[in-house]
């Protein structure tokens, strides 16, 4: 069985068999539906060095805080967090500077959670997407009607978030948003795949407040 990724290159990754369908109807022959994919990134990827430590590739369920249960030292590569060189060769997939983007633009607010909120308000006649925690859900709605939001998952479960991110980015792409607006991720724990997948598929756009 030969397993690449099942989606379009550079797009959102599909966490069920319904959005590899979307894909891959008339491409493929048969698609296995093992059921909605509980943790919604793609695994973790590892180098390991000839001295015997590691080096982080792409990180994902396994986090780097688990891996230094095996081992005393993880690096982690540039290129998880920043644009890959240019002329450097990709040692893992989902290192491109553009991978896993919807059709509209992404942009990624570093911001406390007021600012963010009225950073909506102030664009919610854009047509834009805005992706909120659930505890925001309701003050965003209410200043600013216009926008179309999705429930990110709670601000502390960065695995629900996870898990919800490629279907949320998925689901924009069925309507025309003008673009779509997200906070950014921390970068411990599992945070550091959401941030992976996040900035890739915001190739690096940032607004700071």
């Amino acid at each position: 069985i030969a397993a690449p990724s099942a989606n379009l290159s550079g797009s959102p990754s599909p966490p069920s068999a319904l959005h590899v369908l979307e894909d891959m109807d008339g491409r493929v022959d048969m698609i296995l539906d093992g059921g909605e994919s509980t943790i919604g990134l793609e695994s973790t990827i590892v180098k390991i060095e000839e001295d015997n430590t590691l080096t982080l590739l792409r990180p994902g369920k396994i986090t780097v805080e688990d891996l230094l249960t095996v081992v005393d030292v993880v690096k982690i590569a540039d290129s998880v967090t920043d644009k890959l060189a240019e002329g450097a060769v990709a040692l893992s997939p989902g290192m491109k500077y553009r991978h896993y983007a919807p059709k509209a633009p992404l942009l990624l607010i570093d911001s406390s959670d007021s600012e963010y909120v009225s950073f909506v308000a102030e664009h919610e006649k854009d047509e834009i997407a805005v992706l909120a925690y659930s505890e925001q859900l309701e003050e965003i709605r209410a200043v600013a009607p216009n926008a179309c939001c999705f429930d990110f998952g709670y601000a502390a479960d960065e695995a629900d978030q996870a898990s919800r991110l490629f279907s949320i980015l998925r689901e924009t792409d069925k309507q025309c948003f003008k673009a779509i607006y997200a906070p950014l991720p921390k970068t411990d724990g599992i945070g550091l795949a959401l941030y992976n997948r996040m900035i890739r598929a915001a190739a690096h756009r940032i607004i700071r407040l």
